[in-house]
């Protein structure tokens, strides 16, 4: 239908690969974006570089705080079929992201508890290292310990001067 977005995309990516179908069966063929967009606005990107270790420790601290605060029920709650036939299938909350699909599997007793905070915990920590990756090829950001207030107040002034 369209060979130059088909060899574009991830044919492994059921909801980009269903779209593409929608927009061609439409238009024809996906719209080519013909140049880069130009930022509308001058902006100063800042980076806070926190440790792995503290990264790490504050990732398990957040798992923690979502699992006491009611995520098992949450998810549960979402998967449960009301009268209207509105809940969501095992399958969609496996797409919604890390959280609801580790938890799903829990739910489905296919991992343990223990199992499921552990592949959870795992899996977040790697998810947020490629975002650290990602974020470290953009060489406009620019990257300042926590505790650098007064080095990001001045960047920020720099900034607003020029």
């Amino acid at each position: 239908m369209d060979p130059a977005r088909a060899a574009t995309i991830d044919l492994k990516n059921k909801r980009r690969l269903s779209r593409a179908i929608l927009i061609a069966r439409k238009l024809g063929s996906v719209p080519l974006i013909s140049k880069p967009l130009e930022p509308k606005h001058d902006a100063l990107l800042i980076g806070i570089a926190v440790p792995d270790h503290i990264l790490r420790e504050r990732i398990n601290a957040r798992l923690k705080s979502r699992l006491d605060a009611g995520m098992i029920k949450e998810v549960e709650t979402l998967h449960q079929t009301p009268p209207d036939g509105a809940g969501l299938s095992y399958e969609r909350l496996d797409e919604l992201g890390l959280e609801y699909r580790y938890v799903a599997q829990h739910l489905q007793q296919r991992l343990s508890y223990a199992d499921m905070v552990s592949l959870l915990s795992t899996r977040i920590w790697q998810y947020a290292k490629r975002q650290k990756t990602w974020f470290k090829k953009d060489a406009r950001i620019k990257w300042f310990a926590p505790v650098a207030r007064a080095e990001i107040e001045t960047a920020i002034t720099s900034f607003l001067a020029s």
